[in-house]
């Protein structure tokens, strides 16, 4: 009708329009003759574009900046979250060398207890050995003492009158010295 009198000059315009959806749905307008429903048409539209058969909508500035906005506060704290787990990670491996250290510390501190406890009864065993060996020592004293005084006794209590001069001179002589020993003052001898 138109091309009847002129060529038509929007024929470039109707290549880049015919794919899109606006454009659909004023022909789906103009072919019925009469108005579509608003609702009718949004609901052809959507049924069309999930067809897949027009492209998609390029994506806008401010949504193309809102998206790369939140993959970078994503990547920035997905990089947090990395570097939280490594220093978590890092803090466990420092615990357990701090617990086998601990464990050692206690292992060793245990081992010289048990050795301290060793000594100590080695030290105490020695100990009663050592009282027990004085208390021998102390009845070998007072054995020897014993016999001492029993064997002076027999010496002290002879009868020199009865006794040979020679025998009674020594005699008289191991008084004097058993007397001295035992602190007892002796009157001087009418012989000497």
């Amino acid at each position: 009708m138109y091309e009847e009198t002129e060529p038509w000059q929007f024929h470039h315009c109707w290549v880049i329009l015919r794919g899109e959806p606006k454009w659909h749905e004023k022909m789906v307008e103009c072919n019925s003759g009469q108005k579509v429903n608003r609702k009718q048409s949004e609901i052809e539209i959507n049924s069309l574009q999930t067809d897949n058969t027009f492209p998609e909508r390029p994506e806008g500035r401010d949504s193309a900046k809102k998206k790369a906005r939140v993959m970078a506060d994503t990547s920035s704290s997905s990089t947090a979250v990395e570097m939280l787990q490594k220093m978590h990670e890092r803090g466990e491996k420092n615990d357990e060398k701090e617990d086998e250290l601990r464990q050692e510390m206690f292992q060793m501190e245990r081992e010289r207890l048990d050795l301290q406890k060793l000594n100590w009864e080695k030290w105490a065993a020695w100990e009663k050995k050592w009282a027990v060996m004085e208390s021998n020592a102390k009845l070998r004293q007072n054995e020897y003492e014993l016999n001492q005084w029993n064997a002076d006794l027999i010496v002290m209590s002879q009868d020199l009158d009865k006794l040979a001069p020679p025998l009674r001179a020594m005699y008289e002589q191991k008084q004097m010295e058993i007397m001295k020993r035992r602190g007892i003052n002796t009157p001087p001898t009418s012989e000497s």
